[in-house]
């Protein structure tokens, strides 16, 4: 009976403290407010698979604290030429991060003024 008791304690314990170490973990710093996207297919799409994507995203700092980098995880397929934001270029760079033995991500990471 004692052991019983014991056993749901924890329980009731981890309960409640998990979900919090869950919230604490997960903190969500940029959120899109807007996007557009611009395409052109090539002129001869047969034999040329190259789109040209001119993104546009409109982001807000959903915390009180200044950040200096944004980071997007994006087709390891795709090439970033470059970055501006208000109209002058930042500056970024890209790695890959493995989701598994066979998937990557690429990810852009972006110099934003404060």
């Amino acid at each position: 009976m004692k052991n019983r008791r014991t056993i749901l304690w924890l329980a009731a314990a981890c309960l409640l403290v998990f979900p919090s170490i869950t919230n604490a973990q997960v903190k969500l710093t940029w959120k899109v407010v807007k996007y557009d996207l611009n395409v052109t297919l090539p002129s001869d799409f047969g034999t040329d698979r190259d789109l040209d994507v001119t993104a546009t995203l409109e982001l807000k700092n959903q915390t009180s604290q200044p950040f200096g980098r944004v980071s997007l995880r994006i087709s390891e397929a795709a090439k970033v030429t470059s970055v501006s934001t208000g109209g002058s270029s930042v500056d970024f760079g890209n790695s890959v991060e493995k989701l598994s033995a066979t998937q990557n991500l690429q990810k852009v990471q972006i110099s934003v003024p404060s």
